[in-house]
């Protein structure tokens, strides 16, 4: 993910601050939290997930090493997507 597209999804809606996003990079497991920041190199995440252990202290990784982000959504029901896509953009479907 390069600065520019991370400023694209925010200006454009598909992100907010503090919202609960998850963020899967090249360096390890998915990590979920509230979207903190988004700078020049990195984004930051509080209150962070990783492997189901939870963290006080903000995570933070390269805009570089980002290869996918989820929206964490609210279900109603238990069988309905924990997650949508926001990046890369999902392929539109036929």
């Amino acid at each position: 993910m390069t600065p520019a597209q991370a400023l694209a999804l925010v200006e454009g809606g598909s992100l907010e601050l503090y919202q609960e996003i998850e963020v899967e990079t090249v360096e390890a497991a998915p990590v979920s939290g509230l979207l903190a920041d988004i700078s020049g190199r990195h984004l930051w995440l509080s209150g962070h997930d990783h492997e189901e252990t939870h963290h006080a202290r903000p995570w933070r990784t390269r805009l570089s090493a980002v290869t996918a982000m989820h929206r964490v959504v609210e279900r109603r029901w238990p069988w309905e997507p924990r997650l949508t896509q926001v990046w890369p953009a999902p392929a539109p479907q036929a």
